[in-house]
């Protein structure tokens, strides 16, 4: 699944609106997409090799 997608899927499960307990897992889904995007050019090159 794309980053960005799987990204989509979790803000809409997760986000505070729609989840009462979704602040602390929406911080979460938010630090590990950020890692993700800041790492996506070493995430590409191990995915090719």
């Amino acid at each position: 699944m794309d980053i960005k997608a799987a990204y989509k899927k979790s803000a809409l499960k997760y986000h505070p609106d729609r989840n009462p307990l979704g602040a602390e897992l929406m911080k979460a889904v938010n630090t590990a997409f950020d890692f993700l995007m800041a790492n996506i050019d070493k995430i590409n090159s191990f995915q090719s090799t």
